[in-house]
């Protein structure tokens, strides 16, 4: 056979892959050394407040342990009664699990606290078998509120009950407090009921007492009455602010609420942590605030939570006890909560009906003053279904709380808040209706239904960002100048509500690009302005307007009232009512401009514009400089100029004005009018006003349509349209009527009515006046002169008259601006009759003796003159540079304000301006060579200089090694560490100082070689036994010298670890095992011979000498309890042969031995014969004989059919002998023929065709052949197995009694893998190859399988079967001793002495060279020590430098001289850990390891490169990865 894998098994036995050897030691006695940690554990995460420091470590100094018989010790005493346990002040930590029982008829828990108390559970249970709470605490007089504090550092401890027994994990008493960082509070149940002190499963918290939760769980508790994790009652309190409460459960038939947390006349506060995956029967399946209690959460989650009612949070009722409270701030969840549903495999409860927060009739949240933030969600349920107007769900509320809410029942609510910040839940349909408020047919196109989303205040109404169907709830008001503009394509229904403006802005402002439109369901909805006097139009439109119904009514404005069209906007009205508006100039309803070539639009398809009023002669109604277009029902009348507000709000009186066409704009006819329609027009001049009358309503009266405001204006049809006509028209003439200093008036007169002697033939007129003498200095603004007409006049507005500006015979396109003399005039008439009025102005220019003098910054110094740009200003205006002169003073040296600027006045511009102003010009930057470290540093026990000096030109090199303290001398340093040299150049006048920087210096450590291990194997000799080390003054060695047999640590300890180093670059202190081994003694039982039938011998007083010896024991040592002998088994008096075996037991000799034991053995033999004499029974004469065999008896047959379907034949004969046949249902078939004198053979053949014998003589040895099918062969390497052979034998410690099996495999099997049936199979069972010389190897890659031997063979071989197993005295109650006797039976590693194996020793660099190198069969002999010739082996081959051979073998060393050995095979993944840096020595190695499944690292993706392994690791790791 091939010794395959054998270099790589070898290899493996000295890997440092393990898992740190705290991993494997679950079967060890847990120590009892008081530890240090902080009280989250690991210090690294926590979620209580304030972080940690080094203060915050708590020191756990007593253990708590429990011996056999139950007692609990506390440190050194043991309690006074088994399975009890109370505690006084300290702080304690758990070093093995405890089992509690308290007795039922006392009033105190299985562990009692009635003082502060700190309780590390370190990894471990509390298991209480009792009807009692685990840990019960309750004041004293010396403490009147003491504390528990739990923590585990660990992870992993609980305190549960035995699901026999009821109790609560931790009980609190009157003004109590519990603190819980760590551990888990699990698997406790109580049975509840008014009249059991029990609540709760978990925590139970009452009478004013405390309980704070920074970590751990409370998990599957549970209680048939409230609160499965947690009772908060009475006036107690709960903070959680991290942790688990999960899986808990309060069910009763009767119901139970709060499956996490039940609160009933407490408070609680959670700000993190979470609640999930808790059920309750009833109320509450996260938490149940009941009657007169507060929940309030800041933070955390609530989720995955079951219950009848309320699977997240049930607010209760106010039943004669008060309020529940709930308050919710922060980015909380409380989601995914259920009723009635399924608890899945991640332990929350899903299906079901969604159930969240449910509040009882008239319950709302309080929303906290901190309001919701990003990351919250809240699920709501009520009892009461919200009515059209909605439910109030929450108080307290800003516009941004509602955005975290959300109806449980998915999309059929909505939400909104009220400007009381009250938050409501309507349904989605409770407003639902088409946008024009019924069903319709507007302008051809037919409206369905649309959901209305509710707005309940102003806040919500302009915080609108995105378009779509929106109805308010409630009036709104906008206050401080506010207007609402909306996004596009916004719907809003008024919904019967008011939309009130605040004075000096309109209402609504409908901006560019967006469209807006407005409906009323109820018919009385208004946008209106807060009084009768506050100015702003109810709507301004510069994007597209449509409205379908409201009334836009009590808006003032100077034009557009009700309704104000920008030149680019679009109003379309299809209904509702503009009325009761009012203006100072025109379109007291609707007002459309235009301007600049744009115009806007008016289209009216419905609705009515009456009631309005105009102060002047401007348009009551309706005032068109843009487009109007008009078909369907539209009504424009009753609207005035000049009249009277009445109590309604509507204006009548003064005289008629509906719609004004101003200039030659008409009215377009773009489909039928209804008879119902009515439009009043007035016109500055006769002319057609309409277009589209002859296509639309060629057949209709137009006198019922269209009327003229002026009773002496008439309507008439001409050329199919329609034109408004005077019986009388004008002729206007104008004259140049008066001019004074600073104003020109022309005025109107009409010849036609002067000629007519009418009285009103005067036209008015309109003035020019310059500006007001005190605005005529030049400011950069235009000086425009102003025009105003009187209200008479019949021309343009004063608006659209143009005036002229000119500078001297220079035409000028805008007002001016600049100082100068100018003349502004207007003209109006036409050729010959038109008339010029002008005024002519001077701007003067503005003195400034102190302008603001802007001096652009930047100027260092650069040994040239600094001319930095100059900005002068006049406040904020910026004065051109041709107005003055700039000089420079003092500029080339650097300064705080020191150089000059002066700034002299240049004439004719527009200003005399004149100052001066300082400027600075900073130092320069200094530059320097920087100082660099000195490398290579190492103690020496003298001052050493750490830099070389740094050089500067600009100033003075400094130094300073605490960053404050600066000089010129160049720092040292004489203790190794590292050291930090600040350094900076001191800036001379020009130069500035730099910003300290620095180097860093390291002085390291020398370094002290590790004293190489004593390899000498010690046994105990009575004489004292030195471990010997190389000597060094510069480290102590204590603990080497001992006598007593043991394992003792010798501690290295550095004398001067602040500066050196061990070679490892460790400076802790070094331990080795010194084990002095038992001495060995064996206690030999001596063989017993007698005759058949006669007693067995008596063992009962055995005697030395006589009936055993003893040999081992050292000097005048004697047994001190000698041996007790017996029989294995009842030895057969009736039999010759070996009847027993005779084993001994119970020998000592103390501690410092190891007794073995060897068997003797019963011989049962023939009593001689008489030899003549005696008599016979038959009579006769010569002598009678006699046999110790019965007679013969016939012999028979028995056929039976197994349950399996095979059957067996057993046949008897008559001489005793038993041959037994099974055939099987495959057709295999094994016989057995069994010989009265015990020996046996089997025969077996499989289905498979192989075939085997095994053969047993009387005394039991074995030996078994089988030839192996190529059938089974094939099958078996096709599906990757071993080809298992048809023998089974036992395996026997004794090579000379050892079963043999001999294996014959087809010719050209190659390499075949056999399994060979062992019924005795351990982890030391091994496979030795029998050689044809007779010599014997063990085969090292035999493997024990659950029923067999596994080995690789390549071509037929014998082999032995063994138990190899050693026995090593300091392994036997070792957590790796199955690992040890797989190694140490191959010879893979071997003990230190035949009974000491050393598990806890590590191992060094030159053994790892001299196992790889005898591995590799290399010539070890000769050398000036024990390891020269493997070091050299190992550098020549290129697996280590061959450094530090006395040093423990590290990971990273290890898995790269295993990886070179096998000659640096690729690794095809490139896998690596987190700490293995991909540039390092060791990434290769350690990649191809994690490929072959070597290493899986220490765990957290990490692969700890510096750490090492012991004995028993590595062979653990090898026992693993041969199997």
């Amino acid at each position: 056979m091939k010794k395959r894998g054998l270099s790589l098994f070898l290899a493996l036995a000295l890997c440092l892959t393990l898992l740190p050897a705290a991993a494997f030691a679950n079967g060890e006695p847990e120590t009892s050394t008081p530890h240090t940690h902080y009280l989250c554990g690991n210090g690294e995460t926590c979620s209580h407040v304030g972080g940690h420091n080094e203060t915050d470590k708590t020191t756990f100094a007593t253990a708590i342990t429990q011996d056999e018989n139950g007692y609990v010790w506390v440190g050194d005493e043991p309690e006074d009664l088994p399975y009890q346990c109370a505690l006084s002040r300290g702080t304690y930590y758990l070093a093995t699990d405890l089992a509690l029982e308290a007795p039922s008829n006392t009033q105190f828990g299985s562990i009692q606290i009635m003082e502060n108390v700190t309780f590390c559970l370190n990894g471990h249970t509390i298991t209480v078998k009792a009807n009692r709470e685990a840990f019960k605490i309750t004041k004293s007089v010396d403490t009147p509120s003491p504390t528990l504090t739990l923590t585990d550092c660990q992870g992993g401890g609980k305190i549960t009950h035995d699901s026999s027994f009821l109790g609560n994990g931790v009980n609190l008493s009157e003004n109590c407090n519990f603190i819980m960082y760590g551990g888990s509070i699990t698997g406790n149940t109580t049975t509840g009921g008014e009249n059991i002190t029990w609540r709760s499963g978990g925590v139970w918290v009452r009478d004013n007492s405390t309980f704070t939760m920074y970590g751990g769980s409370i998990t599957d508790n549970t209680t048939v009455w409230n609160g499965g994790g947690v009772y908060v009652g009475d006036s107690g309190k709960f903070y959680m602010h991290g942790g688990e409460i999960s899986g808990n459960n309060a069910s009763s038939n009767s119901g139970s609420s709060g499956g996490g947390v039940h609160i009933g006349g407490g408070t609680s506060t959670m700000t993190g942590g979470t609640i999930s995956g808790n059920s309750a029967s009833n109320n509450g399946g996260g938490v149940h605030i009941g009657s007169g209690s507060t929940f309030t959460m800041t933070g955390g989650s609530i989720t995955g939570n079951n219950a009848g009612t309320g699977g997240g949070v049930y607010v209760g009722s106010d039943v004669g006890y008060g309020n529940s409270i709930l308050t919710l701030s922060g980015a909380v969840q409380i989601k995914d909560n259920v009723c009635n549903g399924t608890k899945g495999s991640n332990g929350n409860y899903s299906g079901g009906t969604t159930s969240n927060v449910y509040l009882r009739s008239g319950k709302t949240i309080t929303i906290g003053s901190g309001h919701l933030t990003d990351g919250a969600s809240i699920g709501v349920t009520t009892q009461n279904l919200p009515a059209n107007e909605g439910i109030a769900i929450a108080t307290g509320a800003n516009l941004d709380d509602k955005q975290y809410f959300h109806s449980d029942t998915g999309e059929n609510y909505l939400f909104y808040v009220t400007s009381d910040g009250t938050i409501c839940m309507t349904t989605a349909n409770a407003h639902d209706h088409p946008i024009c408020g019924a069903s319709c047919s507007h302008n051809g196109s037919s409206h369905t239904n649309e959901t209305w989303q509710p707005i309940g205040s102003a806040e919500e109404l302009t915080a609108i960002q995105n378009g779509g169907c929106y109805c308010l709830t409630d009036d709104v008001t906008l206050s401080n100048r506010s207007v609402w503009e909306p996004p596009s394509d916004t719907f809003l229904c008024l919904n019967g509500h008011t939309i009130t403006g605040a004075a000096g802005t309109s209402t609504i402002a409908v901006g560019s690009g967006v469209n807006f439109i407005l409906t009323d369901c109820k018919g009385s909805g208004k946008i209106t302005h807060e009084s009768s006097d506050a100015v702003g139009c109810g709507v301004k439109v510069i994007g597209s307007f449509t409205m379908y119904g409201g009334s836009i009514t009590g808006n003032q404005n100077y034009d557009g009232g009700g309704v104000r069209v920008e030149d680019t906007g679009s109003f379309t009205m299809y209904g509702g009512s503009i009325t009761g508006n009012s203006v100072s100039g025109s379109g007291g309803g609707v007002y459309v401009s235009a301007q600049d070539g744009t115009q806007g639009r008016f289209a009216m398809y419905g609705g009515s514009i009456t009631g309005n009023n105009a102060s002047s002669f401007g348009s009551g109604g309706v005032c068109v400089y843009g487009t109007m277009t008009v078909s369907g029902s539209v009504r424009i009348t009753d609207n005035v100029n000049r009249g009277s507000k009445g109590d309604n709000g509507i204006y009548t009186g003064g005289t008629a004005s509906n719609v004004r066409l101003v200039g030659r704009t008409t009215i377009t006819i773009d489909g039928p009018l209804t008879e119902s329609s009515r439009i009043g027009v007035s016109l500055y001049s006769n002319r057609v006003f309409t277009s589209g009358w002859s296509t639309n309503m060629s057949d209709k009266t137009f006198s019922s349509y269209f009327t003229a405001d002026d009773s002496s204006s008439t309507v008439a049809l001409e050329n199919g349209e329609l034109k408004l006509s005077n019986p009388h028209t004008h002729s206007w003439t104008y004259a140049l009527s008066t001019t004074t200093t600073g104003s020109a008036t022309i005025t109107a007169t009409c010849k036609n009515c002067a000629e007519n002697n009418n009285t009103d033939f005067h036209g008015g007129s309109v003035t020019i006046a310059a500006p007001e003498a005190n605005a005529l200095t030049y400011d950069g603004s235009p000086k425009a002169a102003a025009v105003t007409v009187s209200n008479d006049w019949p021309g343009a507005s004063a608006d659209n008259i143009r005036i002229t500006y000119k500078q001297g015979e220079t035409t000028l396109p805008t007002a001016p601006t600049d100082a100068g003399t100018y003349t502004a005039g207007i003209t109006v008439g036409d050729g010959g009759g038109a008339v010029t009025a002008s005024v002519e102005y001077s701007i003067a220019p503005k003195e400034l003796a102190d302008p603001t003098v802007e001096i652009a910054s930047g100027s260092v110094y650069d040994g040239n003159a600094k001319t930095p740009n100059v900005t002068v200003k006049d406040g904020e205006n910026t004065i051109d540079p041709s107005e003055y002169a700039v000089s420079y003073d003092n500029n080339v040296n650097a300064g705080e304000n020191t150089a000059t600027v002066t700034i002299t006045d240049n004439a004719n511009g527009n200003y005399t301006v004149s100052g001066s102003a300082k400027f600075s010009i900073a130092k320069a930057d200094s530059a320097c060579t920087a100082p660099t470290p000195i490398t290579a540093l190492t103690y020496t026990g003298e001052a050493q200089t750490l830099i070389n000096a740094g050089t500067t030109a600009d100033g003075t090199m400094q130094y300073s090694t605490d960053g404050t303290n600066y000089g010129t001398t160049i720092p040292i340093g004489e203790n190794a560490g590292a050291y930090t040299v600040w350094y900076k150049v001191a800036g001379d006048g020009n130069h500035s100082d730099t910003t300290p920087a620095s180097v860093s210096v390291t002085i390291a450590k020398a370094k002290v070689e590790i004293p190489a291990a004593d390899p000498t194997p010690f046994t105990y000799s009575g004489e004292d036994q030195t471990y010997t080390l190389a000597a060094s003054d510069l480290y102590t060695v204590a603990g080497n010298v001992r006598k007593s047999a043991g394992t003792y640590t010798v501690t290295v300890s550095l004398k001067d670890a602040e500066n050196y180093v061990w070679s490892d670059n460790t400076d802790a202190a070094k331990t080795f095992d010194f084990v002095i081994a038992k001495a060995p003694v064996t206690v030999i039982v001596k063989d017993k011979s007698v005759y058949t039938y006669d007693a067995a011998p008596d063992l009962s007083k055995p005697e030395p000498d006589k009936d055993y010896t003893v040999s081992g024991l050292i000097g005048e040592d004697k047994l001190t309890t000698a041996p007790m002998l017996k029989y294995a088994a009842a030895p057969d008096m009736n039999k010759t042969g070996e009847a027993a075996k005779i084993t001994a037991s119970g020998a000592s000799a103390g501690e410092n031995y190891e007794i073995t034991y060897v068997d003797g053995k019963l011989t049962v033999t023939s009593r001689p014969s008489s030899g003549g004499g005696g008599s016979s029974s038959s009579g006769g004469g010569g002598g009678s004989s006699s046999s110790d065999k019965p007679s013969a008896s016939t012999g028979k047959t028995e056929t039976t059919t197994n349950p399996d379907g095979s059957v067996t034949k057993t046949e008897t004969k008559s001489d005793g002998t038993v041959t037994e046949i099974t055939t099987n249902k495959d057709g295999s078939t094994a016989k057995t023929e069994t010989n009265p004198d015990g020996s046996s053979k089997t025969e077996v053949k499989d289905a498979s065709g192989s075939i085997g014998t095994v053969k047993s003589d009387k005394n039991g040895q074995a030996t078994a052949e089988t030839t192996l099918s190529s059938k089974a062969v094939e099958d078996a390497k096709k599906n990757g197995e071993a080809v298992k052979a048809p023998v089974e034998v036992e395996a026997s410690r004794d090579s000379n009694t050892a079963p043999t099996v001999k294996v014959e495999l087809p010719k050209n099997a190659g390499e075949t893998a056999v399994e060979i049936p062992v019924s005795n199979v351990k982890p030391g069972t091994v496979a030795v190859l029998v050689h044809p010389d007779g010599t014997e190897e063990i085969v090292k890659n035999s493997l024990p399988t659950e029923d067999s031997i596994r080995l690789t063979m390549d071509g037929s071989a014998t082999v032995k079967i063994m138990d190899n197993s050693k026995d090593f005295i300091d392994t036997r109650a070792h957590w790796a001793k199955d690992a040890i006797d797989f190694v140490s039976a191959r010879g893979l590693v071997n003990g230190m002495s035949d009974t000491i194996y050393a598990p806890n020793n590590s191992t060094t660099r030159a053994q790892l060279w001299t196992i790889l190198a005898r591995q590799n069969d290399a010539d070890l002999t000769g050398g000036s020590v024990w390891y020269e010739k493997a070091q050299n082996w190992a550098k020549d081959k290129g697996v280590s430098d061959g450094a530090n051979p006395n040093a423990a073998i590290n990971r990273a060393q290890m898995v790269t001289m295993l990886w070179r050995a096998m000659v640096q095979p690729a690794a095809a993944s490139g896998a690596s850990f987190a700490d293995v840096p991909a540039d390092s020595y060791y990434a290769q190695a350690v990649a191809w390891a994690i490929e072959n499944g070597i290493t899986a690292g220490v765990g957290n993706g990490k692969f700890d490169p510096d750490a090492a392994c012991t004995r028993g690791q590595i062979a653990t790791f090898l026992y693993r990865y041969m199997k």
